[in-house]
């Protein structure tokens, strides 16, 4: 959870692992960029973030961005993507 005014600047995580993202609470000010692209991940989707890639989060707005976030070893994600079950 990003509490309002909380920055995490632009870094790079490992290459081994990918993350999803879903977002439990958040508001329109509450960004994650991609190098110089910033958006906002909305309620009730998930995101599936190549944390490898320089990246950050700002929370300009007066609430709380809180995410659900799933870590997994990026040996996986070609079987998660390509499994029917998956919305």
């Amino acid at each position: 959870g990003h509490p309002p005014g909380t920055r995490i600047d632009l870094h790079p995580d490992n290459d081994e692992f990918l993350k999803i993202h879903i977002p439990i609470k958040t508001n329109p000010d509450a960004w994650f960029f991609f190098e110089d692209e910033k958006f906002n991940f909305e309620e009730g989707h998930a995101y599936f973030v190549n944390t490898s890639l320089l990246h950050g989060t700002n929370n300009l707005g007066s609430t709380d961005r809180v995410h659900l976030i799933f870590k997994f070893p990026v040996t996986v994600a070609e079987t998660i993507l390509n499994t029917e079950y998956i919305l």
